[in-house]
Order: structure tokens, then C-alpha cells, then sequence
């Protein structure tokens, strides 16, 4: 099964206001087992994104700037 959506950033953060496009694949054991949580910040112990772990933990307000033209990029869907 494959959803389409758009996750609203959260509110009260630099993700606010952005709408990010989402597919979510469902493996044939759904709903026995979920799809994994999202996080609200890089998991600095499990850097899955390597550029986005090193700005988050060496240049937090380089970070920032691009969530924040990320948000920009991802207005809410027509």
C-alpha cells in the first residue's frame, strides 16, 4: 500500500508554515508493524543525513537558515 501526503511543519519551530511532500510505503505486515516515528531534530547518535548532523550539532544557525528556506520551498498544497 502507498500513501501520498504533505506533513505540516510543526508549529512554534523553524519548520512552521512548510507543507513537505510524503510517500509512506506500508509493508504487507501493516498494521502489525507500523511505519518508524519521524523525529523533530537529527538524531545526533544515528546521523542518517551526514550534512544535516553536522550543521545541526557545528553550525546550528547555518542549520536554521535552511530549515528555514526549506519551509519557504514547501508552501501549503493548493
Amino acid at each position: 500500500m502507498k500513501w501520498k501526503c504533505h506533513i505540516p511543519g510543526k508549529t512554534k519551530t523553524d519548520w512552521e508554515g512548510g507543507y513537505f511532500p510524503l510517500t509512506i510505503e506500508f509493508s504487507e505486515d501493516y498494521p502489525s508493524k507500523p511505519p518508524k516515528d519521524l523525529l523533530n531534530d537529527p538524531n545526533p547518535n544515528s546521523p542518517a543525513q551526514s550534512d544535516a548532523y553536522m550543521l545541526f550539532t557545528q553550525r546550528p544557525a547555518e542549520y536554521k537558515r535552511r530549515v528555514r528556506a526549506q519551509t519557504s520551498a514547501h508552501p501549503p498544497p493548493a
